[in-house]
């Protein structure tokens, strides 16, 4: 049985490891294919496909991008998608921008909060983000949080002390940004959304109506009763089924490549059901 991981970030946003050296670990976990989906770039795509071709692994182009609909935060992924495309490059821009500056607005509230951290540290090579994850990381670092849950817990999630809200896509516009770039859009972590399942599926119907392709059924964190709902919702619905870890490497230390939490792991043909989306028989 081969097996695959469609949900995996790099240092080019939020992720530990470098795209080569996320393709070396797939390697040695004996996955055949993964997808790079860093938040809200692309920039890593390029490493990661000439890693793949060295180490024999098939590497699609991914991204995931922030987006919302209505009240609710929820996120796109895009995969197999043209990284070069006009339009996908010019929004991604405008979302990094924003993100610059919201990384800005929570340190100028932390120093309001007699923490002095200086925004220069935050600085990362060309092309690669930083965001709350790297805040969180320095505030460890400087000794005023003992791990980074603490960090999101006392300073960075939505209503702490230092929280900013940052720009985000509608969920229709992150949609057809990835279709303009050659993309097949899917639902991220769908059950995060609303754990209930008492809106989502009216969400999902909403947002297939505007071009969304599939569901991430095989997510860590979802119920076995929350797969077999998602599963009957894309089969009624004639959606794509994807699966995949969300792996950051040691950000988050408990999350296995391929598998997630526990030995949920993701088979090929997954993958090989997205290759006909593309080309249909």
């Amino acid at each position: 049985m081969k097996y695959i991981d469609l949900h995996t970030h790099s240092t080019y946003s939020d992720g530990t490891m470098s795209p080569t050296a996320l393709i070396d670990h797939a390697a040695d976990k004996g996955l055949v294919a993964i997808a790079l989906t860093d938040h809200d770039t692309t920039s890593g795509v390029e490493e990661a496909i000439k890693r793949g071709e060295q180490r024999g692994i098939e590497v699609i182009p991914g991204i995931e991008i922030s987006a919302v609909y209505q009240d609710k935060s929820l996120h796109i992924l895009g995969y197999g998608g043209r990284q070069n495309n006009p339009t996908l490059c010019q929004r991604i821009k405008q979302v990094q921008e924003a993100r610059t500056q919201r990384n800005k607005g929570i340190i100028a509230k932390l120093n309001q909060l007699d923490i002095n951290l200086d925004f220069s540290t935050l600085k990362r090579d060309e092309g690669k983000q930083a965001g709350r994850p790297h805040i969180a990381r320095l505030l460890l670092n400087h000794g005023i949080v003992r791990s980074i849950d603490e960090a999101f817990i006392r300073f960075l999630k939505k209503g702490s002390p230092a929280y900013v809200a940052r720009e985000v896509f509608p969920a229709q516009e992150a949609i057809r940004i990835i279709i303009e770039s050659g993309g097949i859009p899917v639902l991220a972590h769908p059950a995060s959304i609303d754990p209930s399942f008492k809106i989502l599926p009216d969400i999902i119907s909403e947002l297939k109506s505007v071009g969304l392709a599939g569901l991430e059924v095989y997510y860590p964190s979802h119920t076995s009763k929350a797969c077999k709902t998602l599963l009957a919702i894309a089969k009624k619905q004639k959606m794509l089924i994807t699966g995949g870890s969300d792996f950051h490497g040691t950000i988050k230390p408990d999350i296995i490549l391929g598998q997630g939490y526990k030995k949920n792991q993701i088979p090929y043909e997954l993958l090989e059901n997205m290759k006909k989306y593309f080309h249909p028989n």
